[in-house]
């Protein structure tokens, strides 16, 4: 038995021999420069291209079977330019001897120096490449019987010694598109490659591109292993990292750091997970766990996104992104983000969202499908928020006068959601509210927005196919409720919008306080207002406003009209004007009633010193193309009744108003009679002029002809009275006399007859 190994060994010995004999023979007496030519023929033959080998090509033996080759080119295809598709400057390659005697390919270091190569597409949208992928012409071949072999037998093991990559470059041109990157150079270097054993890998290079503009450079690291026969791929440590330079970006230039400590591909499975990953760029940091699924068929994924606490602030300096001013100077000082997100290729779930930002915190759910067309459905909840922080500071501007400030800079009149929605029209995007399809809904527990405070804020919007519909909008307010139904329809040319408001139960004076520091009304208040505008600016929107509103003021006290003040007025003037019904004559009391009437004809606006109380005021506004018009205006007092009539005009922004008061005693008050039903005559209070620059303006002329005029008629008629009366005496007195003569006549008469 032991001579029978014995000579089994000497004749493995001679195989190996003989073998390594006729290598040697090969490559000594072979020169592979002599078939450069034909190795030429060969390939254009196959490609259709012309291959050019200008350098040498060199044999290499034992311990290693190698090839070494010096400049190799491969023209281009038809059509295309430069001439050259790819080429190289050296190429070496080698393979150990002795594992192939054991079926085991072991190759050495796999170098290759000066890589270029050239990958454009024309404008007609054919690559330089579509010619090399053709297949081959079908051949027919006999089938082999089962009992034959159907090839060579497989590797034991195969295992590289390694590769490198030296100052390689690899152009992108796409004429179809414009596209054009090149990246040169690039560095790679590749460890001991074999089957289901870690492999590391290093690359540096410079990436440019034109269209477009950016010029960066990157490093990579990473190690990989694979495994062939289960078809998995698992990459481990990975570091990428990269600066760039562009205009594009903020700043003109941005860096990213991506890492991942285990990277996992299984294609068997169709499944593919990252663990820990993380991005890091300027102040942001980034971190996710990534779970995939189906990734050959419909890929399908769910991840875990953070990203850590950061300054927004800071954020932006680094970007050079200059912000605008805002009332404080620690606001967008911090900011996080957290995430549950799953999808696939045509629809994305975000759950578990949590955003917070200062002291405010957004959570809920939101979710995006067919990204074609992207229809976005959300429930979103935000905790609190301060809108004025972020909103410019407050500048003090010099007054003109005591109280008053320039026109031009005085404080802009905020207004509803709705009226606020109208007067921002001039920036609504039609263009991109069309393709819009949205469904959802954000509530705010609590919010300050121009030192106006709400609660339970709810917003729910609906917009598809031109359509934006805001309902419903509810919030509460000042010990009240407002609710609204808010429509905008982009299909036309013109934006056309619908109102539908209403605020109940609303303290109407803490709301002007926070509003503009002064409670020139307070009261219950109640609002409602059904109106509809077309436009896509301001002023269109008011030319066109249309419809109608109501009002309620319950237990309201105004100010800057002072009815007492007033009652006093009028008080004095019905005191003057006993001095008229007193006069002596009817010419004394016409100079006494000119005195009054030169007196408060001066009186344009008494001192308000105290506000007015109204147990009640109403109302209804109709409105037509900017005109409003209010004629049904109704306030009691507790001792007087207003009317009022007049018009606003929305699109000149000036007023025509007039309130007409009645003053009476509270107990006719107390009756219960209404302003037609009140034997008082009434003097007015003028509300005429732009709206910005609107004061009271008292008119007691129609008071004091009135009544001035009932005084002289009073005296006339006390005339008259005084005249009849002595009339009256003058008759009675002659009748007396004549009676008495007469009787005297019939005394005589009746002497006479007895006589």
């Amino acid at each position: 038995m032991r001579a029978f190994f014995k000579i089994v060994l000497i004749i493995l010995v001679a195989i190996v021999l003989l073998l390594l004999a006729t290598i040697a023979v090969v490559t000594l007496v072979i020169d592979p420069n002599d078939y450069k030519d034909q190795i030429s023929e060969t390939v254009e033959a196959q490609t259709g291209r012309q291959l050019s080998i200008p350098g040498e090509i060199n044999w290499s033996f034992f311990p290693w079977l190698g090839v070494e080759l010096g400049e190799v080119r491969l023209g281009n295809a038809p059509g295309f330019e430069p001439e050259t598709f790819a080429a190289v400057q050296q190429v070496e390659v080698r393979v150990r001897l002795w594992p192939l005697l054991f079926a085991e390919l072991e190759v050495g270091q796999i170098i290759l120096d000066g890589l270029d190569v050239t990958l454009q597409r024309n404008a007609a949208g054919v690559s330089n490449w579509d010619d090399l992928l053709q297949p081959a012409p079908a051949q027919a071949e006999p089938t082999p019987e089962p009992s034959q072999a159907s090839g060579p037998p497989p590797l034991a093991a195969l295992a590289v010694a390694g590769l490198e990559i030296r100052q390689a470059r690899i152009v992108w041109d796409d004429r179809s598109s414009g596209q054009y990157f090149a990246v040169d150079p690039l560095n790679l270097s590749l460890g001991r490659v074999a089957l289901a054993t870690p492999v590391p890998l290093q690359a540096d290079f410079r990436l440019q591109s034109r269209a477009p503009q950016m010029d960066g450079r990157g490093k990579l690291s990473l190690q990989f292993t694979a495994h062939l026969e289960r078809q998995q791929l698992l990459l481990e440590d990975l570091q990428f990292q990269t600066d760039l330079n562009s205009p594009l970006l903020p700043g003109g230039q941005g860096e990213a750091r991506l890492a991942a400590p285990r990277l996992h591909l299984d294609l068997a499975r169709q499944t593919a997970t990252a663990e820990a990953l993380s991005l890091r760029s300027f102040d942001l940091r980034l971190q996710a766990d990534i779970e995939a699924s189906r990734i050959l068929q419909a890929p399908r994924y769910q991840a875990s996104v953070t990203l850590a606490p950061f300054s927004p602030q800071t954020l932006l300096q680094q970007l050079q992104i200059d912000l605008p001013p805002m009332a404080d100077d620690e606001a967008l000082s911090t900011a996080q983000l957290n995430a549950q997100i799953s999808g696939d290729s045509q629809q994305a779930t975000v759950s578990d969202l949590f955003v917070q930002f200062d002291e405010s915190e957004l959570s809920g759910e939101l979710a995006v499908s067919n990204f074609t067309r992207p229809a976005i459905t959300y429930a979103l909840t935000l905790n609190q928020i301060d809108v004025d922080r972020y909103l410019p500071p407050a500048t003090d501007t010099p007054a003109t006068g005591a109280n008053e400030t320039p026109a031009d800079q005085r404080k802009p009149v905020p207004a509803t959601p709705a009226s606020a929605t109208a007067a921002a029209a001039d920036l609504i995007p039609v263009e991109v509210i069309r393709p819009l399809d949205i469904d959802g809904t954000l509530r705010i527990n609590r919010l300050k927005a121009m030192n106006l405070h709400s609660r339970e804020i709810r917003i729910t919007t609906r917009a598809r196919d031109g359509r934006i519909r805001l309902h419903p909008l509810g919030a509460q307010l000042y010990e009240g409720n407002y609710s609204g139904d808010i429509r905008l329809d982009v299909t036309g040319n013109t934006p056309r919008m619908n109102l539908d408001e209403s605020i109940t139960g609303v303290q109407i004076g803490p709301l002007l306080q926070d509003l503009w520091g002064d409670d020139k009304l307070r009261g219950r208040t109640d609002l409602s207002l059904a109106l509809s505008a077309t436009g896509n600016d301001p002023q269109a929107i008011r030319q066109t406003l249309s419809g109608n509103t109501r009002f309620a003021v319950h237990e309201a006290e105004v100010r800057d009209i002072d009815m007492a003040q007033l009652q006093n007025v009028v008080n004095e003037i019905d005191n003057d004007l006993k001095a008229v019904i007193n006069a002596g004559n009817l010419l004394e009391a016409k100079q006494r009633l000119d005195h009054i009437q030169q007196k408060f004809d001066n009186i344009k606006n008494p001192q308000a010193d105290n506000a007015s109380y109204f147990s009640e005021i109403t109302g209804t506004v109709n409105i037509k193309n900017g005109l409003a018009r209010n004629e049904d205006l109704q306030a009691r007092l507790p001792f007087g009744r207003i009317r009022g009539e007049g018009t606003f005009d929305l699109v000149r922004l000036y007023s025509d108003y007039t309130a007409f008061i009645k003053l009476t005693s509270k107990g006719e008050v107390e009756q219960g009679k209404t302003y037609a039903q009140m034997d008082r005559t009434p003097f007015k209070i003028h509300f005429k002029g732009p709206l910005d620059e609107l004061k009271p303006q008292p008119d007691f002329s129609d008071y004091l002809r009135s009544e001035g005029q009932k005084a002289l008629d009073d005296i006339e008629e006390k005339a008259k009275a005084e005249l009849k009366k002595k009339a009256d005496e003058k008759v009675e007195e002659e009748k007396d006399k004549l009676k008495q003569k007469l009787e005297e006549k019939a005394g005589d008469m009746l002497k006479n007859l007895f006589k």
